[in-house]
């Protein structure tokens, strides 16, 4: 039998051939391993512990199961259950929302059919296309937007109403090459309500695995369409000869589109600058955040666009700019961060960009850190129901959690509802764990007369072989936690090469390993709570959201005085008097400048800088070219100058 990678990866490159006929694609469903590997991607996920409408999960799994499901697909006695149907609130609270939960095996079978179908469809989707494809997310959809939505005024949002829910049935079966039965049963399986069975006559599973590479599959020609009426390649994107005079654009997500068309050409060319940048932010993994770090210290990298996550315990003394694109939450954040600057003695320039529209982002950050009351009263109710805890049970109990399937799932916005969480945790009704790791799982998946008959010309191999059966019982029935640290120590082998070892093993089809993983957690610190009586004391909400909404203001009032010296203000914060003025501030600069306003000298260098592009000029030159008393030209100049970006030699001014 062979290898489910080797079976995918053959389907991959059979789809790259044009007009590929496949055949037989049902006997796939008949390899064992392909089921493991569909095991090891729903594990991951913390739906594959919840029991569908057979009251089964997926934690018992083995081969022994998987085998009787393959009788029951060869001898065409399979038959899905019906999804278990749940509704939930609707993010805009008015209504609820069907939700499907098909049973385990379905899940198990769903998710092969599923690998199947993108290993054929995957490489020949459309590049506009982004919902619930590896390696496609929003962001790249929005990043999509970006990079080719240019020249464009009008966009034209859609989305289609009730999508899953009518998708029509002989569509899919006449267009998906699957085993017919097969599909047409998961179509038609219908859901359970209150112990009443209800058929499903059109759409994809309420919640199957399935539903959204079926979904993708449906909508893949919207694209086509568009190329029928414009000039548009094959996959939707302007071609390379052809000019797209209409500027018709699609981006789509799921069942969620953008198409932009153009009123006005915009022609303008975007001048790159060849300044070597790099990024960093948390989540990256620990040697990409140290080569970063290494690179920037020793100067190979000039530039760091980051996160607050940068900079804690770094010490580069000659940094000479730092520019906050984003306002911190607090004059201590700021302070800590502009300090960065100049630890060398030497000057160096710490630099706010501000817009008015950054005083509402900042004002929402209360809100998203603080949410309402009501709303924090929803997701302790929402997480109730998603891990199924029951009023007056739950203290002590372990739940694995998944923060974004949470939010997708009841429609919440995710930022508000971790500090929901988090508010929650303050409160001791929960612990909200973000990662802690879970054990690796072995399962060995040979018969144990064929292990014993197993021999190996690596006695480190079967060293750790002989370990693995003397430190852990049951592993020819289920999977089993293992610790390859314990297994490390036992065998004298290093914990690289038990790893390694075990991905061989794994690969021999020997037995099946799954590395441990970073899974976040919620604990019930006390049984689940009637809603009624759920109290969140005021030291944990009123009295730190004054706290932090006087942050916040604070920073505000530092970025929009306009009359008092920057210094003063941020000291004054800390409690420190500072009498004098510093000198140095944008305030105090202006103020030098005698009666000249920041609005007049960035109109002043404006114009400087258009005439020193063209030449050198001598300052009477400058003075006459210029509408502005000569007073605030000499000082816009002199300024410049002070700062080294306008240079005078013999008279002349240039840059």
């Amino acid at each position: 039998m062979r290898s489910p990678q080797t079976v995918l990866e053959t389907l991959r490159k059979h789809a790259q051939k044009a007009h590929y006929q496949y055949e037989r694609l049902y006997r796939n469903l008949y390899n064992p391993q392909l089921y493991l590997l569909a095991y090891q991607n729903l594990y991951a996920n913390k739906g594959s512990t919840t029991a569908g409408a057979d009251g089964a999960t997926l934690s018992g799994m083995s081969l022994k199961r998987i085998e009787s499901l393959i009788k029951k697909l060869r001898d065409r006695s399979y038959q899905p259950h019906p999804a278990r149907r749940q509704y939930i609130p609707k993010k805009s609270g008015n209504g609820l929302r069907p939700l499907g939960i098909p049973a385990a095996d379905d899940k198990l079978v769903q998710e092969a059919v599923r690998m199947i179908l993108e290993s054929i469809y995957e490489p020949t989707f459309q590049s506009t296309s982004h919902g619930f494809r590896p390696g496609k997310s929003c962001h790249t959809a929005l990043s999509q937007i970006q990079k080719t939505f240019t020249g464009v005024s009008w966009f034209v949002e859609g989305d289609i109403k009730g999508c899953y829910d009518h998708i029509s049935h002989d569509w899919l079966i006449k267009h998906i090459p699957m085993d017919k039965s097969v599909l047409k049963q998961f179509l038609k399986a219908g859901f359970v309500f209150r112990d009443e069975l209800f058929p499903t006559d059109a759409g994809t599973p309420q919640g199957g695995i399935i539903s959204p590479i079926l979904a993708n599959l449906t909508l893949d020609g919207m694209q086509k369409v568009l190329s029928d009426h414009f000039d548009l390649s094959a996959k939707g994107e302007v071609s390379a000869f052809v000019h797209n005079k209409s500027k018709v654009n699609l981006v789509r997500y799921a069942d969620d589109f953008i198409v932009t068309a153009a009123t006005k050409e915009i022609a303008e060319e975007l001048r790159r600058f060849k300044i070597s940048a790099d990024f960093y932010h948390a989540g990256l993994k620990s040697e990409d955040k140290n080569r970063k770090q290494q690179s920037w210290k020793e100067d190979h990298c000039r530039v760091i666009v980051a996160t607050n996550a940068f900079g804690m315990g770094i010490d580069k003394p000659d940094v000479r700019l730092v520019i906050h694109l984003d306002l911190p939450n607090s004059p201590e954040e700021y302070y800590q961060e502009a300090g960065r600057a100049g630890r060398d003695g030497l000057q160096a320039y710490a630099v706010i960009l501000y817009a008015n529209a950054d005083k509402v982002k900042l004002e929402k950050r209360i809100r998203d850190m603080f949410p309402e009351r009501e709303f924090i009263s929803r997701v302790y109710e929402a997480l109730g129901n998603f891990l199924q805890v029951a009023v007056g049970s739950g203290m002590n109990s372990v739940f694995d959690f998944n923060l974004n399937t949470f939010c997708k799932t009841f429609k919440f916005p995710i930022l508000p509802t971790f500090n929901a969480l988090k508010i929650l945790e303050q409160a001791q009704y929960i612990e909200f764990t973000e990662e802690v790791e879970s054990l690796s799982r072995v399962m060995i998946t040979v018969q144990r007369d064929e292990l014993y008959k197993l021999q190996t010309d690596d006695s480190e191999k079967e060293e750790l072989l002989q370990c693995l059966l003397r430190s852990y019982t049951g592993l020819f029935a289920d999977y089993v936690f293992i610790q390859e640290d314990l297994l490390s120590r036992r065998s004298g082998i290093s914990p690289q090469e038990v790893y390694e070892n075990l991905i061989y093993f794994s690969k021999q089809h020997i037995l099946h390993y799954i590395p441990q993983k970073r899974t976040p957690f919620i604990i019930y610190t006390t049984p689940r709570e009637d809603l009624k009586y759920l109290s969140i004391p005021r030291n944990v909400y009123e009295e730190r959201k004054e706290r932090f909404s006087h942050r916040i203001h604070s920073m505000l009032e530092y970025v929009l005085h306009d009359k008092k010296c920057r210094t003063q203000i941020l000291l004054n914060y800390f409690g420190e008097t500072f009498n004098r003025e510093c000198r140095l501030c944008d305030i105090c600069l202006q103020q030098k400048s005698g009666e000249l306003t920041s609005g007049d000298f960035s109109r002043i260098e404006k114009e400087i800088y258009k005439l020193l592009q063209a030449d050198k000029c001598s300052l009477d030159t400058i003075i006459a070219r210029i509408p502005f008393s000569q007073e605030k030209i000499v000082e816009t100049l002199r300024f410049l100058c002070d700062e080294q970006f306008v240079q005078v030699k013999d008279g002349l001014y240039y840059i």
